[in-house]
């Protein structure tokens, strides 16, 4: 019986797909579900900026930072471009993950599932993923098929595969 079940997002159309259908399961079988997203360290600035776009991060950063900051940049690409220490940037990517996941919660409690969790970790996507599915003794985890990652091309991503092949539960992949 399927109690716990966790959705790893990444703020990929496939990641969107995946809560979508999580949602759904979690719904009708009464399940409790947590929301895992592994922030995106490392990756390029595109992809970050897609999912900030898609949150619409930018512009609520740069209307709240205009007052304060003269010639806030307009793209996530120049505001990363622009940070001069790192410690900007893990700021900006853990306020991105947390928006995300804040988000998704948001929209799976609209949707009637009470029982939500969510998990923000650093580190390896798959180590992650799979720790936190154990953190939440998860009876099946869903994840997307392709994320932001740099691989695009392939039917089922290289995170995706890997979760299929070491998870300990049932994993559902969405395309």
């Amino acid at each position: 019986m399927i109690k716990t079940i966790l959705v790893a997002i990444d703020g990929s159309l496939s990641g969107d797909k995946a809560l979508d259908i999580a949602v759904e399961l979690a719904a009708g079988l009464g399940a409790k579900l947590t929301i895992a997203h592994v922030l995106l360290h490392g990756e390029p600035p595109k992809d970050i900026e897609r999912m900030a776009r898609v949150e619409h991060m930018v512009p609520v950063a740069v209307e709240a930072a205009r007052p304060y900051i003269a010639n806030v940049p307009a793209t996530m690409t120049s505001i990363m471009n622009a940070a001069k220490y790192t410690e900007g940037v893990e700021r900006m990517i853990s306020a991105l993950g947390e928006k995300l996941v804040n988000d998704a919660a948001a929209k799976v409690k609209k949707a009637g599932v009470e029982n939500v969790e969510t998990d923000i970790r650093n580190g390896d996507y798959v180590d992650q993923i799979l720790k936190a599915a154990k953190n939440a003794s998860a009876d099946m985890i869903v994840a997307g098929s392709r994320g932001l990652g740099p691989v695009k091309k392939l039917l089922i991503g290289s995170t995706s595969n890997k979760i299929v092949q070491l998870a300990p539960c049932p994993v559902l992949i969405a395309r």
